[in-house]
């Protein structure tokens, strides 16, 4: 009777650890991975990199080394100047 208690207590952790396991790897797949195929590339003059994002109507404007993102900008009206979204120092366009 002992027996098969414990063997009944190990087999439910062996289950219950491989449905956590399978679990696991399952919301690792599920995670969305970044499309970046719909980016439009913006180059300027003074060697300044941008890229807008059409889905959100965005534009992240990039250093010579695209290494920092000066300024972001959102689109919300056209015609009209961009927002402001983020801004951390003063560049020449």
């Amino acid at each position: 009777m002992k027996n098969k208690a414990v063997v009944s207590v190990i087999t439910c952790l062996v289950i219950g650890a491989v449905v956590c396991a399978s679990l696991a790897l399952a919301q690792g797949r599920m995670q969305p991975r970044q499309d970046f195929s719909k980016l439009k590339v913006i180059t300027y003059t003074s060697g300044l990199t941008g890229f807008f994002d059409p889905d959100t109507g965005k534009l992240y404007i990039y250093d010579l080394n695209t290494q920092q993102c000066f300024a972001i900008r959102q689109l919300v009206t056209l015609g009209e100047p961009m927002e402001k979204v983020k801004n951390r120092q003063s560049i020449s366009l």
